[in-house]
């Protein structure tokens, strides 16, 4: 064999090795808004920064800067592999094409500058990966803004696995995003008054909330209170050996408000209850001036013994236990006198495992009913959907995420959903299929 013949092997050779082996996973795109026709609903697709993107439909590969829209896709796509990847779905026009950045980032559009080549288009986004792992998920998220409602189901063949997303239309989130503000300047319209979308309270500058409710208050009364909140709950870790910060371990912390050397601080003290982990003598630390607004941002920066700056980017037994202390002041249970009606104990006076128990139904103004002490453009998305509507929603909802193991899911399905819904038909409908078919077959109950 000649050199060039035995060069051109070796690269096949590579080339076939980089070529996934993992089945594709097919997606369908669905319009149900009867005010737009298939030809004129949109889909973008974006990537993460350095990772790979395979796409394909009947026209051929899917390219990132091109808007396609759903009756050009009617035959599907077939995606084999994005990594922190956004769809972005946009109804009337299609999305522009995205500026390259310094950093030869292709940047996301803005929902809040006015600037921005598509302020003026309503459009909303679906959050995916798929590489062909278990883990593999796509997910809706409302924390910076709603726009559109969708629905996401998977598939294996025939058979739905999975439903998430809204079970209301845009008209029934309007109107509940806009009595958790204290103004409508949240909410945009284009130059006809036609809906763009609602922005949410992180969606502007930091430091500020915008129009929703500011929770200093809430705040100073549980401070002024001298009740501690009890932390406590499983921190399941990556498998392993992992240092004792990344070990599966059940964490407690007794957490209060106290004034060292004039400054007003949060402070929690404590640790693992579990040997292996990080022992029971840590004290994390937070600034006091900047609890109220992390309730609504949850992306509060701490110090951990004095020394270690922590971030809920670290993914270990101590931002677990942060979570839990801002995910129970945006729901309301922190300093909250009311009953948890699972374990019979005010929220105030138990554990924050209970808070955020599979059982739990009660958060937000359930709990708050007579003060606004709870995050409530987050319990919107609560209400009336299996969507983000703050960073640790999670805590709460059932599930938020759509799993795509392509070991068991085929298909992605992502509707778009009418802005007003009619109501499911009952009478014979019912009789015939009962109320859970009703569901399986439009949303779910």
């Amino acid at each position: 064999m000649n050199a060039r013949v035995l060069l051109f092997a070796v690269l096949l050779a590579l080339c076939a090795a980089s070529v996934s082996t993992h089945a594709a996973l097919k997606l369908r795109f669905v319009n149900e808004n009867l005010a737009h026709s298939d030809s004129n609903v949109y889909v973008m697709f974006r990537k993460g920064t350095t990772n790979a993107f395979d796409a394909s439909y009947s026209g051929g590969a899917i390219a990132l800067t091109t808007a396609y829209s759903f009756a050009q896709l009617s035959g599907g796509v077939m995606l084999t592999d994005i990594v922190a990847g956004v769809f972005y779905v946009s109804l009337g026009n299609p999305m522009s094409v995205p500026v390259t950045n310094v950093a030869g980032q292709l940047p996301g559009p803005s929902p809040s500058n006015t600037t921005d080549a598509d302020y003026s288009t309503r459009w909303d986004s679906v959050e995916i990966t798929f590489t062909g792992k278990p883990y593999d998920a796509a997910d809706l998220t409302g924390i910076n803004m709603f726009g559109i409602p969708f629905v996401l189901r998977t598939y294996s063949g025939p058979t739905i696995l999975q439903t998430l997303g809204y079970d209301v239309g845009s008209a029934t989130m309007i109107a509940k995003l806009r009595s958790a503000a204290t103004n409508d300047s949240a909410v945009l319209t284009d130059a006809s008054n036609r809906f763009l979308r609602v922005l949410g309270p992180t969606a502007y500058a930091a430091g500020t909330i915008g129009p929703y409710q500011p929770l200093g208050v809430y705040i100073d009364v549980v401070r002024a209170s001298g009740r501690p909140i009890l932390i406590s709950d499983l921190f399941s870790g990556p498998a392993g050996m992992q240092p004792p910060r990344l070990t599966t371990q059940r964490y407690q912390f007794l957490t209060s408000f106290t004034n060292l050397l004039g400054v007003d601080q949060l402070i929690m003290a404590g640790g693992s209850l579990t040997a292996g982990g990080i022992g029971i003598t840590n004290i994390v630390t937070f600034a006091y001036s900047n609890i109220a607004y992390q309730v609504y941002a949850n992306n509060p920066l701490y110090t951990i013994n004095g020394a270690d700056s922590g971030s809920m980017a670290d993914n270990d037994v101590y931002s677990a236990a942060v979570r839990d202390v801002f995910a129970g002041f945006a729901c309301g249970f922190i300093g909250c006198a009311a009953t948890d009606q699972v374990t019979g104990l005010a929220f105030q006076s138990e554990a924050s495992s209970n808070w955020f128990a599979t059982v739990q139904t009660q958060a937000f103004s359930d709990v708050q009913t007579t003060l606004p002490y709870y995050n409530g453009y987050g319990e919107a998305f609560w209400r009336y959907s299996d969507v983000y509507g703050f960073p640790f929603a999670d805590r709460l909802s059932s599930a938020v995420q759509a799993n795509l193991d392509p070991a068991v899911v085929d298909t992605l399905e992502i509707t778009v959903l009418p802005d007003v819904i009619v109501p499911e038909p009952v009478g014979v409908f019912t009789v015939l299929f009962g109320a859970a078919g009703l569901c399986a077959a439009r949303r779910r109950c």
